[in-house]
């Protein structure tokens, strides 16, 4: 998580979602790398969206078959493999309709516009428990 990612991973839109779906646990999984842009995005989330930073692949795996939805909400994805092991591992996948997503997931994944805070809410609401880069949420 830099400054950077936190728009071009959708990462604001990840967190507002989790504001309207307060009852709903939501992970964001990744390598802290810039401490100001994490504090930002923490200072942005509720309390229902927890930050556990970089996780060793065995614990990922256990986020993924925990989660019933992986939210891939970036800008551009090169391939999206983790949306793809999020799909291999059961989850539904919410994802945005650029880049490589839609190639690599086809109609396994429910698609909605990159920052598009309240089509990610109404796509992930379609499950109980929502989760991205794995995890319950």
């Amino acid at each position: 998580i830099n400054a950077l990612s936190v728009r071009q991973k959708g990462l604001d839109t990840f967190v507002r979602a989790a504001a309207a779906l307060p009852s709903t646990r939501f992970v964001l999984i990744g390598r802290h790398s810039d401490a100001a842009a994490v504090a930002s995005l923490r200072r942005m989330a509720p309390p229902n969206v927890e930050f556990p930073g970089t996780v060793r692949a065995e614990d990922l795996q256990q986020y993924y078959a925990r989660a019933r939805v992986y939210a891939q909400l970036s800008a551009h994805e090169g391939f999206g493999l983790a949306a793809a092991e999020a799909r291999a591992a059961g989850c539904r996948v919410v994802a945005t309709d650029r880049g490589s997503l839609p190639e690599v997931l086809g109609a396994a994944a429910s698609y909605v516009p990159f920052g598009d805070v309240t089509g990610a809410v109404e796509a992930i609401a379609g499950e109980e428990t929502v989760g991205r880069g794995a995890g319950d949420a």
